[in-house]
């Protein structure tokens, strides 16, 4: 078993865990740091590789971006309009579902970029990183019951974790691992649009900026050492 996939899962798995602990204070300055570098991520490196890496047409990876994206939008549409008493374990079910699904599949996709190259496998983890511990996929936005709970809050950090190991078992076939990763693609692209709009007297342009800034320089030095 390949340590490098799991040694990046076991930092999601800490960054999750561990995520409440960052004062509220720099929360703000590193959101909007994150929403820059998951942009820079999805625009210049993750949509070009998905579409390089397709088993399917190009029109399909699109596709599949667009049902992530979708899929994102019902589950948080649904959990913000039925959020009363009677529907809250219901609520809280779906939602920790879909942050469990979202972790395992992108601990899966860790696992299947590294067979491809380590940089593609660290860049998805460092725009993964940012979100877990002040986006909106960050466990702290899970149903308090669940994110206070320890034990519930390690089964949920896991998943990335779980999905690294779980994604050297097993190869995806290149029509899945496209379908994947163009879904996990609309999926970041949601939350970092979502993430995007705080209130303006709390946003940090400067932060946001040096986050696509720092991607890019990150990405470019990759290359240049790969």
């Amino acid at each position: 078993m390949e340590a490098y996939p799991l040694a990046l899962g076991s930092v999601l798995f800490a960054a999750h865990y561990f995520s409440g602990k960052i004062g509220v204070r720099h929360r703000t300055a590193l959101l909007s740091f994150s929403v820059g570098v998951s942009l820079a991520y999805v625009f210049l490196y993750l949509i070009p590789e998905s579409i390089s890496l397709a088993g399917l047409h190009e029109k399909h990876v699109f596709l599949f971006m667009l049902i992530g994206i979708a899929a994102a939008r019902l589950v948080d549409v649904h959990i913000k309009r039925h959020a009363r008493p009677l529907l809250r374990k219901e609520v809280r079910e779906l939602h920790s579902a879909g942050f469990a699904t979202y972790g395992f599949f992108t601990g899966v996709l860790i696992s299947g970029l590294y067979a491809i190259s380590a940089t593609a496998a660290f860049l998805l983890f460092a725009a993964t990183l940012f979100h877990s511990v002040a986006g909106s996929a960050s466990i702290n936005e899970i149903h308090a019951s669940m994110s206070r709970n320890a034990a519930a809050r390690a089964a949920l950090s896991a998943a990335p974790l779980i999905g690294a190991a779980a994604g050297q078992f097993f190869t995806l076939s290149p029509v899945t691992f496209s379908a994947v990763l163009g879904a996990i693609v609309g999926i970041m692209l949601y939350v970092v649009i979502r993430d995007t709009m705080p209130d303006e007297k709390k946003s940090m342009p400067g932060y946001f900026a040096a986050g696509i800034l720092a991607f890019y320089v990150a990405m470019e030095l990759a290359a240049a050492f790969s």
